[in-house]
């Protein structure tokens, strides 16, 4: 279950740059933001670089492809993601595949 963004203690060490193309991360955190946004909070794999981004409710909080719904998702969860940038450089998440329920189920 999503928490506020305020509740996520090590928040601070998320950045908005992910990378673009497609990439692997471990879900941290799940947060609902001030927009009506949940906050995907992600740790790329195998770089542990950690990023965040959003989705919001009128994609039904999807990545624009619609095929996997991110608020169901449990921390653990490793997905495969494609991103590219907006015009003003901020993330956009194109495509979203779980991988598996945990990263231990990779190894």
């Amino acid at each position: 279950m999503a928490q506020s963004f305020r509740k996520v203690e090590n928040w601070s060490d998320y950045t908005l740059g992910c990378p673009e193309g497609t990439w692997r991360a471990e879900l941290d955190h799940l947060a609902w933001g001030r927009s009506k946004n949940l906050i995907l909070y992600l740790s790329e794999i195998p770089s542990d670089e950690k990023y965040w981004l959003s989705v919001f409710w009128r994609n039904g909080y999807r990545a624009e492809d619609g095929a996997l719904g991110l608020r169901e998702l449990k921390p653990g969860a490793v997905l495969e993601l494609t991103t590219t940038k907006t015009k003003s450089g901020n993330p956009r998440l194109l495509a979203a595949v779980k991988i598996s329920d945990t990263w231990t189920d990779q190894n």
